[in-house]
């Protein structure tokens, strides 16, 4: 017996997840695993899988699953529910047969993922729940449904945290602010469910109440997804998307980085924070949904914007690096300071770097360092406004400073 049953079973899963991104070898094979006093071993099941697919046998977990157990028939629906069509296992009285269609694999790599974070949630419950409660829609305390709503929505690898600074601003602006927070890491499809089914809710609650979307990133991807999906409810008066990849972003490729940095912040930060997180917080599959060319982003070209709707792009023109530019010329700039700074030597040095700091803080392009201007103009819409910010500093605060796109955004709801 394992210790950490999860632990087991999401072994089990990866191993069936990285056979998805195997060149394909033939269209059908089965895969016969023998059972041993009824139990089936972990290293047995990992080795005929890598049989199949003509591998080394590589050893992905130790223990055994008691097959006709609960946990065992649960691990076999499992299976099933996330190989879809692409094939099944089948419970023998002496063995496990596990047939894969290898040409239909690869489509079924995020079902895979959501089987392990089904599995994962369900051996620690109490993890899963602390990680859920960070997840949802965050009304503000008393609700005056005569007023408009405004919700915002985070982007990828965001939380709660991020929006709350342009919450606060628009509060104090007097506006009524709710937030929606979502595993970023899941489907994006996933997410737009949960916004929707919330708002439908809301909507169903309060149908006289308009409501405001201020998105950043792929979190105009989740509200547009909703917006211009086949269960929208209505009720949306203002969609408000900010640095939006419409067309997708080739920074996806590295959102890796970005997971490991949140996970490493929550476990900083958060007391209930647990290794399950890693798990239940997805497999990276937005990420990959965010590639240029993606399945996703192909389903979100066929939308149409929805004309009762108000749209207003937000787009920045502005790199990280400039800013990042900025601030270290401006940094060695203040290094120069007291007599020296009157010399005439260290006078033009000092003026020399602030010069430079001052051309990186103003320079512009076609994009705000991990979204294109193209990607983030939607076809169809006229409100499009360019911000010389980069794609932080257009929703975060930086330096002190307000965020980029924070007038806009309050002009536009007062309208």
């Amino acid at each position: 017996m394992l210790t950490s049953t999860w632990y087991r079973r999401a072994w089990i899963g990866l191993a069936l997840l990285l056979s998805t991104a195997l060149p394909t070898l033939a269209n059908t094979r089965d895969v016969r695993v023998p059972l041993k006093n009824g139990k089936l071993h972990v290293a047995d099941l990992s080795a005929a899988v890598c049989r199949a697919m003509d591998l080394p046998s590589l050893h992905l977990g130790r223990g055994d699953l008691k097959i006709h157990s609960v946990e065992g028939r649960l691990f076999v629906e499992a299976v099933n529910v996330s190989l879809a069509s692409a094939g099944h296992i089948k419970v023998e009285p002496s063995a496990v047969v596990l047939t894969v269609d290898l040409d239909r694999l690869a489509s079924g790599c995020d079902n895979m993922s959501r089987a392990i974070r089904v599995l994962a949630a369900e051996e620690n419950p109490k993890a899963a729940a602390a990680q859920a409660a960070r997840w949802g829609l965050f009304m503000p305390a008393q609700v005056d449904p005569s007023r408009p709503l405004v919700v915002l929505v985070h982007g990828l690898d965001s939380d709660r945290g991020t929006l709350q600074p342009m919450a606060q601003l628009l509060g104090h602006d007097g506006q009524q602010v709710a937030c929606f927070c979502y595993a970023g890491d899941q489907p994006i499809e996933d997410s737009a469910e949960i916004l929707g089914a919330q708002l439908r809710a809301l909507h169903e609650k309060y149908p006289a109440m308009k409501i405001d979307l201020v998105a950043h990133s792929m979190g105009g991807l989740v509200a547009r997804d909703y917006v211009e999906g086949p269960a929208y409810a209505g009720g949306i008066d203002h969609l408000i998307l900010v640095a939006t990849p419409n067309a997708g972003s080739s920074w996806a490729r590295l959102r890796c980085l970005l997971s490991v940095q949140e996970q490493y912040r929550l476990w900083r930060s958060d007391p209930a924070w647990s290794p399950m997180w890693w798990f239940t917080e997805g497999f990276g599959e937005a990420g990959r949904e965010l590639t240029p060319g993606s399945p996703f982003l192909k389903k979100m070209e066929t939308f149409h914007r929805r004309p009762d709707v108000r749209y207003t792009v937000i787009v920045g023109t502005q790199s990280l690096t400039s800013r990042f530019s900025a601030e270290c010329f401006n940094d060695a700039s203040g290094w120069i300071g007291g007599r020296i700074a009157k010399w005439w030597v260290f006078r033009q040095i000092k003026n020399g770097l602030s010069h430079e700091a001052g051309r990186w803080r103003s320079s512009t392009g076609n994009s705000d360092g991990l979204v294109s201007v193209e990607s983030a103009t939607l076809p169809g819409t006229h409100d499009v406004v360019r911000i010389p910010a980069d794609h932080v500093a257009l929703f975060v605060p930086v330096d002190g400073k307000v965020p980029a796109a924070y007038e806009v955004i309050r002009e536009r709801l007062r309208s």
